[in-house]
């Protein structure tokens, strides 16, 4: 019975995460030109949110994995609450200013750091025996994210964008009960509370035993870099090659669906093939759907690429998820999936600086051929040092 509250929840958890994300990443833009600040303005203010998590992200984490008072389930519960603060604030704030600004950094910044909790929270569950299928939950928060962003897309077109800001509230709102549910069943376990009174590490010592983790997240970087570039530049690809603004909704529908199914199979998958196995397969799949939207001379190609979404992403996540649960012990998971979040959040930034210079610069064929090689570089150096990393 409290194995099966512990699933519900945790699904449940993924489910308002990714309809959060879904809010305040797919309808961020729009909330702060809807204020009035200018197309240049927002990408700083992005870019501003993603640094302030990528510094914040490794600090709350070791703080996690040390603590003997605040488990991950309380520290979640925390952020999560202060995100519902900010966000009833941040919906008062209707013009440019230095405030408003601060707010919606803030607001932005907490969708990552909460990041590392959730995926923590199977790791822990399993040290007191209860298995939560990671792939699941996840395939169901990519569902929702979906579902929500076609609900806020319909309700912004009626509503103000303030209307951004009500879903938002009501979806921390069902994040803090969550929260409430997952902590109270965990505590049940019978051995939970022995185990959060075992010795933690420095994050001195978390880097001294993982230097080949920590390189495999670099290389992680590399990988995401080159995925990221053609993902947030999919316009001007698509523009590149005469397609249509009907064609890119298409494609990136096609993206989205793909992904589902073998996210929600994956632990299916990883009992029939080695964790390795499906990372190495991960690191490629984003190498090659890369290389073929290099060579896509039209629209046709690129929705071939789409083909190749599940064995990249939609594998990588799940696996490196679980990889990291694996390699870590109890007391560092948090810093591990940490590391995970930061190489994506940095990756973005890299991205986003260097993918519009290049197309601009050169042309838009050339930032592809940059993303491919990176792309391909960084695979085959995550997949070497995947062998050393134990």
């Amino acid at each position: 019975m409290i194995k099966r509250r512990l699933e519900v929840c945790y699904t449940a958890l993924q489910a308002i995460y990714y309809a959060s994300c879904a809010f305040m990443c797919g309808y961020g833009s729009y909330i702060l030109v809807s204020i009035g600040y200018d197309s240049a303005t927002v990408g700083i203010i992005l870019s501003s949110a993603c640094l302030l998590s990528f510094v914040v992200n490794p600090f709350i984490a070791n703080l996690s994995d040390r603590s003997k008072k605040y488990n991950i389930f309380t520290i979640g519960n925390i952020i999560a609450w202060v995100s519902f603060f900010l966000c009833i604030y941040a919906s008062f704030q209707s013009i440019v200013s230095i405030k408003t600004t601060i707010s919606f950094i803030l607001l932005r910044a907490s969708v990552s750091v909460i990041e590392p909790f959730i995926n923590s929270i199977p790791g822990k569950l399993e040290e007191n025996g209860v298995e939560i299928k990671f792939g699941v939950g996840r395939s169901i928060g990519s569902l929702s994210y979906a579902i929500f962003s076609t609900i806020a897309g319909f309700l912004t077109e009626i509503y103000p964008y303030q209307i951004v800001y009500v879903l938002n509230i009501a979806a921390y709102i069902i994040a803090i009960l969550t929260y409430f549910f997952l902590k109270r069943s965990y505590n049940a376990l019978p051995e939970a509370i022995e185990r959060e009174k075992e010795e933690t590490i420095t994050y001195s010592e978390f880097v001294k035993r993982h230097s080949i983790f920590i390189a495999l997240c670099v290389a992680l970087v590399g990988i995401y870099v080159g995925y990221v570039m053609v993902d947030n530049l999919m316009i001007l690809i698509i523009d590149n090659v005469n397609g249509t603004e009907s064609e890119m909704g298409l494609i990136l529908g096609i993206k989205a669906l793909v992904e589902i199914p073998i996210i929600f199979f994956y632990d299916k998958l990883e009992k029939r093939f080695s964790n390795e196995v499906l990372l190495k397969v991960a690191a490629f799949g984003f190498a090659i759907k890369s290389l073929l939207m290099y060579l896509a001379k039209s629209t046709t190609l690129m929705f071939v690429a789409q083909v190749f979404q599940p064995f990249g992403l939609a594998l990588m996540v799940p696996s490196f998820v679980s990889f990291i649960n694996r390699i870590m012990d109890k007391k560092e998971a948090v810093r591990g999936q940490s590391l995970f979040v930061m190489a994506q959040i940095l990756s973005t930034i890299i991205a986003t600086l260097c993918g519009g210079k290049i197309a601009s610069a050169y042309s838009v064929s050339a930032m592809l051929l940059f993303a491919f090689t990176v792309n391909i570089i960084s695979s085959i150096a995550f997949c070497l040092l995947l062998k050393k990393c134990k």
